[in-house]
């Protein structure tokens, strides 16, 4: 019975392990679209989301 219990607490730890890389896999590739967005229209403000009070510009050059 202890064995059981031992892979179950392993098989949730893998679960909510493999749940948090997802979202942080997700973040980057916003991360990075917003960075190729930047690149492609310089004179643009890129926000990362509706409301976000940190907006992204590229000097121009």
């Amino acid at each position: 019975m202890n064995f059981t219990r031992n892979s179950h607490f392993y098989s949730l730890f893998v679960h909510v392990i493999s749940i948090n890389a997802s979202y942080l896999f997700i973040s980057v590739i916003f991360k990075v679209a917003s960075l190729l967005a930047a690149l492609a229209h310089p004179g643009h403000i890129v926000t990362y989301a509706p409301g976000d009070s940190l907006p992204c510009r590229r000097d121009p050059s």
